[in-house]
């Protein structure tokens, strides 16, 4: 018997989150239902901006985001939603929502390591060299795509690291993925 909560997890979705994790973009694992929810740094601020509008007294502002939203038709239903759920996020917390934050520079290392796996000293040189200094992944993908082979070896070699890392993730937060 495991000790880990069960949670229903799309693990494509967890692991998109893993690699299109941006600054002023968050993911949180939905516990109840699995699902990823994405909240930006800009919706923050309009959120942030909406509980303004507030009367002070008002002690559950989830009850009252419905009727600010109502009041503003400008903001299109997409957006409505984003603001719904960065609200609950706020609201309810890590009880129901965890952070999925990945490790920082997990995608530089990936590079790093996948440069070892080659036989080919010559095109791990070429390779070594294009992930010096800024530019890094633009020039490591454009050397990449040259080849088919090594790009198809590279996305699997990434898939398969993002894999474990969505893995140990789930392990350190004591959720068995169902």
């Amino acid at each position: 018997m495991s000790d880990k909560r069960q949670v229903r997890v799309n693990l494509a979705e967890l692991s998109g989150a893993f690699e299109f994790h941006l600054p002023g973009r968050n993911a949180y694992l939905d516990l109840e239902t699995g699902e990823i929810i994405w909240v930006t740094e800009e919706t923050g601020w309009q959120l942030e901006a909406l509980w303004e509008e507030l009367p002070e007294e008002d002690s559950y502002p989830l009850a009252a985001l419905e009727t600010l939203l109502s009041q503003h038709d400008e903001l299109p239903d997409w957006q409505k939603e984003e603001l719904r759920n960065a609200a609950r996020v706020e609201a309810v917390g890590s009880s129901q929502y965890l952070d999925v934050d990945p490790e920082p520079y997990s995608d530089y290392r990936d590079m790093k390591r996948f440069i070892l796996t080659l036989e080919d000293e010559r095109l791990a040189n070429r390779l070594e060299a294009a992930i010096r200094g800024r530019g890094a992944f633009r020039r490591f993908k454009a050397l990449v795509a040259r080849t088919p082979w090594l790009q198809q070896a590279w996305y699997d070699f990434q898939a398969r690291r993002i894999e474990a890392r969505v893995q140990e993730w789930l392990d350190s937060a004591g959720i068995e993925a169902i």
